[in-house]
């Protein structure tokens, strides 16, 4: 039930109940009224009587006198009876029906319902007539309560309309005052439960339905807690949006401290990878230095000259060599930054050659090869080794998705020139690379292959090998649908120059008198025969202590000494020649086969320029040519 409908329930009780009561006190007091009215006037018309009758009781004629008084009393509303009674009680003159006979006033039960019967002493007409104090007769005056009970009863029916009209209006007096009490309460609870809906618009009082009084006095408080809890809610809402860019702020920063420390985990990998890679390039160079420096000497021989399948054979191990020196060089180059000897290439040339040396394997595995390429390609500016290494890592990535999950597939390598770069695309149509793997790719040690099958860095060299170029490398794949990696290099719009090579080999180094000094047989034979090829006068020592006594009695042009070696190493040897041989400092070129040299020469403060293992006869020839003249003296 509504508290509109219990308060106007109860204000109408309220009235109703009071009206009730009003009906009830009413009716009594109407009747004692009028009993005590009956009773004063029965006992005024006894005493009217009484006196009249006092002279009349002591004559005969007592009727005569008596009779028209009492027959006028009967004509008196009410009026039963009226009798005189002497001093005995014996009746000596009555008129109307008969009066009780007791002499006390009273009320008395009748056949016509209550009656009461006033009686009042008759006294004597004059003093003496009687015994002192007592009356000589009686007088009785009885009337009836019948039309007096009838108009209360008529009062009392128009009392109870009367109360009913009264409480009619309440109820509606009632009803009206309880909407007017109860509509601010109700537009309350309105405004409230808007505000739990989120209702802003309704949850809001307007001025005009506040009423001026306490009711109103609590609606405009609730305005205010209302503006002030709004208030607070945007506080609430800019402190937890702030909260949420602090989380994401210490997210972000958590991310870059996690990034920060996989990279320190990554340098330190890359720190002891350099320390293993610097020993095995130096355990490799070494021996790779002789194959290669025979290999172009036996190139050089006429008899291999005029066999073609000779030379081809020995160009083959030659080339094999040198892709070994760039595997190398790829390894040391992961280990430690190094900047790539460049020279103006055609990229069509190494993927051709690139695609040449994977042939055998490509058609073991049944994976055609279909080229695209741009036969108006551009030169670009690279390292051809490096590059080859790149495209090598595309091949081989390809063909082994591809052999993996069908067995064969298709290879595709297209070549054009977009948006002012050299672009190469490698496409395969094996399983495609996982989206949660594509981003992934170029991370250095990130691989999905089997353990044995896959080191994570082919494509972390390759990423490393482009951007040192200027250019970009990117993948694309769909699940399914095979994989794209699209490298993208700088243009080069001019062709190279032709002859280059021919005029830095014809500069002469005939006669210049060359010491070297290493510890393997291997290199100090191979530099032998390469120096005597350009018609150079050298000299060999094993160790430092050997190229000291060398040095102390003979005459060099150019020195040219490992680094590492067992008894007493190229930088000892060379401090030893800058205090007691001067003249030889700068005729010196340090040479060696691991991946530090250039630091370890730049900390001494040396400043000598350095030839790499493996060395080929042009990089021999150039490095000598590139020493001051005052130190090729010819003999």
């Amino acid at each position: 039930m509504k508290f509109r409908t219990k308060l106007t329930l109860g204000m109408a009780a309220v009235l109703f109940g009071t009206a009730l009561a009003f009906l009830a006190f009413f009716s009594v007091l109407a009747r004692n009224l009028a009993v005590e009215r009956m009773e004063e006037k029965a006992l005024a018309l006894a005493r009217n009587l009484a006196s009249n009758s006092s002279e009349a009781v002591y004559t005969d004629d007592l009727y005569k006198q008596l009779a028209p008084l009492l027959k006028s009393m009967l004509a008196t509303p009410d009026v039963l009876a009226a009798s005189v009674l002497d001093a005995s009680g014996r009746v000596l003159a009555s008129a109307g029906e008969a009066a009780p006979g007791a002499a006390e006033s009273g009320w008395r039960d009748a056949p016509g319902g209550r009656v009461f019967a006033a009686t009042a002493p008759v006294s004597p007409p004059a003093a003496g007539l009687a015994r002192k104090d007592k009356p000589v007769g009686y007088v009785r005056v009885a009337v009836s309560f019948k039309r007096l009970r009838a108009g209360i009863r008529r009062m009392l029916l128009r009392s109870a309309a009367l109360a009913l009209l009264m409480a009619a209006t309440g109820l509606l007096l009632a009803a009206l005052l309880s909407r007017r009490l109860t509509r601010p309460i109700v537009r309350i609870l309105e405004a409230d439960e808007a505000v739990v809906r989120g209702d802003r618009e309704k949850s809001d009082i307007p001025e005009a339905e506040i009423p001026d009084d306490e009711l109103g006095r609590i609606m405009r408080s609730r305005s205010v807690m209302i503006a002030a809890t709004r208030r607070s809610e945007k506080e609430l809402q800019t402190l937890a949006e702030n909260e949420r860019n602090r989380a994401a702020e210490l997210e972000k920063a958590y991310l870059e401290l996690r990034g920060l420390r996989e990279q320190l985990t990554q340098s330190e990998k890359l720190s002891l990878l350099g320390q293993v890679v610097s020993g095995v390039a130096h355990e490799i160079n070494n021996p790779l230095s002789g194959i290669m420096g025979f290999s172009e000497l036996l190139l050089k021989e006429q008899l291999v000259r005029e066999q073609p399948r000779m030379r081809e054979d020995v160009a083959s191990i030659l080339h094999e060599a040198k892709r070994c020196q760039a595997v190398v060089k790829g390894l040391t180059g992961f280990a430690r930054k190094r900047k790539p000897e460049k020279s103006l290439l055609s990229v069509n040339a190494v993927l051709e050659q690139s695609l040449k040396f994977e042939a055998s394997l490509l058609k073991t595995r049944n994976i055609l090869v279909k080229r695209e390429f741009d036969p108006s390609l551009p030169y670009t500016l690279a390292d051809y080794y490096q590059l080859q290494q790149v495209f090598m890592n595309l091949f081989v990535n390809a063909q082994q998705a591809m052999a993996e999950q069908k067995g064969g597939g298709t290879l595709t390598v297209r070549t054009r020139l977009a948006g002012g770069l050299i672009r190469v695309e490698v496409e395969d149509d094996g399983p495609g690379i996982p989206p949660e793997n594509l981003c992934r790719v170029f991370e250095p040690f990130f691989t999905t292959k089997e353990p044995g099958k896959g080191t994570g860095l082919g494509l972390s060299l390759s990423y490393g090998i482009v951007s040192e170029h200027g250019g970009t490398i990117r993948a694309e794949s769909r699940p399914g649908k095979g994989a794209l990696f699209v490298v993208e290099l700088p243009v080069l719009k001019e062709a190279p120059a032709a002859g280059g090579a021919e005029s830095a080999a014809a500069s002469p180094l005939a006669g210049l008198k060359v010491l070297v000094v290493d510890d393997e047989i291997l290199i100090r034979n191979v530099s032998v025969r390469l120096l005597r090829a350009m018609d150079c006068d050298p000299d060999t020592a094993a160790g430092g202590a050997e190229a000291m006594r060398k040095l102390k009695t003979n005459d060099y042009d150019v020195v040219i000494s490992d680094i590492r070696m067992p008894d007493m190493d190229g930088r000892e040897l060379y401090h030893w020649v800058r205090e007691n041989k001067p003249e030889f400092a700068s005729r010196w070129i340090f040479m060696t086969g691991s991946t530090s040299s250039d630091e370890l020469v730049s900390t001494d403060g040396t400043g000598r320029p350095s030839i790499h293992k493996p060395f080929t006869f042009e990089s021999l020839q150039q490095r000598l040519q590139s020493m001051p003249r005052a130190a090729r003296r010819p003999q």
